[in-house]
């Protein structure tokens, strides 16, 4: 998965060799029905660069990777690949640029900071 906003640009891939469990999920058709397989064995990548003003990757900001990544491997309606585009209204843009002092916010309750924050 790939998101760029003309300043950054950030790449979400997530891979996996494990061939998943059927889980059963909630149907219109058949009520509760096995619908979907999922795995908790997925590795996943998060990259981030700032863009060039050419519309090239810059400055890399962010590389990190988990193997503890719950990934979808199968199941249906979706059995092809989708692309979609997305805006964002400005008030919210704005709200999610305001920096957030993530120590003190957990400071007085550092036993409900995730971990890695």
């Amino acid at each position: 998965m790939v998101a760029d906003n003309g300043s950054y640009k950030v790449e979400l891939e997530a891979v996996t060799d494990d061939p998943g469990t059927t889980l059963r999920a909630p149907t219109l058709e058949a009520g509760l029905a096995p619908a979907c397989k999922d795995t908790c064995y997925g590795i996943l990548k998060l990259r981030m660069w700032e863009r060039m003003p050419d519309g090239s990757k810059g400055k890399a900001i962010l590389d990190v990777t988990s193997d503890m990544a719950a990934v979808e491997v199968g199941g249906g309606p979706w059995f092809s690949s989708w692309k979609g585009k997305t805006t964002t209204p400005e008030l919210l843009s704005r709200a999610l640029r305001v920096p957030v002092d993530v120590d003190s916010l957990f400071g007085l309750v550092p036993f409900l900071k995730p971990p890695g924050l």
